[in-house]
């Protein structure tokens, strides 16, 4: 029976020694990777934090962001809308008070200025030193034309 003795010894010695080793070896990682791992979390916190402020305010802010959305769409539809019927409604008003428009070309605003730019000067360079003389000449013929608005004070004056 010696030997189980020695056996043991010799098996308490080693484990001693490997549970020893073991001790240190965690004191080593508690002391190393402790405040590493400490460290991660808080950057890892601190850079979710704003998801965290953003989960507990989802309701709001998803009410707030349609609410925006909404407004935008419906706003621009709106005015699309309005400016296509106030367009339409001024050149119907014009053509009603304005018929010499349209015995003209039908009251065709791109026939007008299909017309307009036909009368306007060139801009070739041949003509770069005497441009600013022909436009000022250009502009004197418009000036001198007669322009008939059609509004209702002018037509009143006009027969008095």
């Amino acid at each position: 029976m010696t030997w189980a003795s020695v056996l043991t010894t010799i098996s308490n010695g080693t484990l001693y020694a490997l549970a020893c080793l073991g001790g240190w070896g965690s004191g080593l990682l508690r002391v190393v990777v402790w405040p590493l791992l400490r460290l991660v979390y808080t950057i890892l916190l601190s850079l979710l934090l704003p998801w965290q402020l953003l989960g507990r305010f989802e309701a709001m802010l998803s009410f707030i962001v349609t609410a925006v959305l909404a407004g935008a769409i419906l706003g621009l539809a709106i005015h699309l809308i309005t400016t296509r019927t106030i367009d339409a409604l001024y050149r119907w008003v014009e053509s009603i008070w304005n018929p010499a428009s349209r015995r003209r070309g039908g009251g065709s605003r791109g026939r007008r200025l299909l017309e307009a730019v036909k009368g306007a000067p060139s801009y070739s360079p041949s003509h770069s030193v005497s441009s600013d003389e022909d436009i000022m000449e250009w502009y004197d013929r418009q000036d001198q034309s007669p322009q008939n608005d059609g509004t209702i004070v002018e037509e009143e004056e006009e027969s008095s």
